[in-house]
């Protein structure tokens, strides 16, 4: 059993009982069970006892799972990864341009992060965070402090 995937579940079943979402190795995962699709807010710590539970359940076959996957089609492998997280995007993106302040800077973030692009040994992730922040400061804070001015 792979040491830290027993933790992390361990960890999930804790953090679920007491009403908090994990934050474990599999990121994409606490994102599905903190949206809305895990269902109401109140009950969500529900999610994440049950992915703590089958975390631990599954974590002695990961080898031969892995062994399995890996016989895909990558695309194939990709399609079924990316529909999981389907969800989480589109509540991350609605969120992102719900306001209209933030709607030039969550777009330009989202477009450096899905660039993939890479400078100076930093990621993607990295500039979408600095850039769509440098958007919002200096050009979207401008309009809104020329906006409240006007009125």
């Amino acid at each position: 059993i792979n040491a830290m995937t027993l933790y992390s579940g361990i960890g999930g079943i804790i953090a679920g009982l007491t009403g908090a979402i994990n934050v474990n190795i599999a990121g994409p995962l606490t994102a599905i069970t903190a949206s809305e699709d895990s269902g109401e807010k109140k009950g969500r710590w529900t999610a994440t006892v049950v992915l703590g539970v089958l975390l631990l359940i599954s974590a002695p076959f990961y080898a031969s799972l892995v062994g399995w996957i890996t016989k895909f089609p990558t695309t194939l492998v990709y399609l079924i990864t990316g529909l999981s997280v389907l969800s989480v995007l589109t509540n991350g993106l609605k969120g992102a341009m719900a306001k209209d302040e933030h709607k030039i800077s969550g777009v330009f973030a989202f477009l450096i992060a899905a660039s993939g692009i890479k400078m100076f040994g930093f990621s993607a992730a990295f500039w979408a965070l600095l850039l769509g922040d440098v958007i919002y400061i200096f050009y979207e804070d401008g309009l809104k402090k020329k906006k409240v001015e006007a009125e």
